[in-house]
């Protein structure tokens, strides 16, 4: 007797048709949700992708830590959003740990009168053709690669 006086009144057809209004009520507001959703994801992504570390064609300082036949790995010194941090240099005695360091695409191309420890001024470019012959030693290069042009004992002007 108490469960019938429970659902006194209610039939099969009208628990249908609030299902069907709430599954409505749910549908509309999931796509609404949906949207804002999407929004905030591109907003997202838009702010995201511009705080990437890759800078080119500003001229910054640089110092040479390393140059074997496979690689050159050049240190930026005045741009902290360009590079790679916590490189480890594996193949030193001293393993030291760099931030802000690139990896030279074009060595060929970079004054042979330039030695580990030196300072200087470069542009970072992107790839471009370049005929350079690298051995095939496995040095760990940092993974931020680079061509550098305009290479400079001096400050250049931006």
């Amino acid at each position: 007797m108490r469960v019938t006086a429970i659902f006194k009144g209610v039939t099969a057809s009208s628990i249908s048709t609030k299902i069907r209004k709430a599954t409505i009520r749910f549908r509309y507001l999931s796509k609404w949700y949906m949207g804002k959703i999407i929004l905030v994801m591109l907003a997202l992504s838009l702010v995201a992708g511009s705080c990437k570390k890759d800078k080119t064609g500003i001229c910054v300082k640089g110092k040479m830590i390393r140059i074997t036949c496979a690689s050159m790995v050049i240190q930026v010194l005045n741009n902290n959003s360009i590079g790679m941090d916590n490189w480890e240099d594996r193949i030193s005695a001293s393993r030291n740990t760099y931030d802000n360091v690139i990896s030279v695409r074009n060595k060929c191309e970079v004054p042979a009168s330039l030695a580990a420890g030196d300072e200087f001024w470069f542009t970072p470019g992107s790839s471009h053709s370049s005929v350079c012959i690298f051995c095939d030693m496995l040095d760990f290069p940092p993974s931020v690669s680079y061509d550098i042009q305009n290479v400079s004992l001096t400050a250049c002007s931006n």
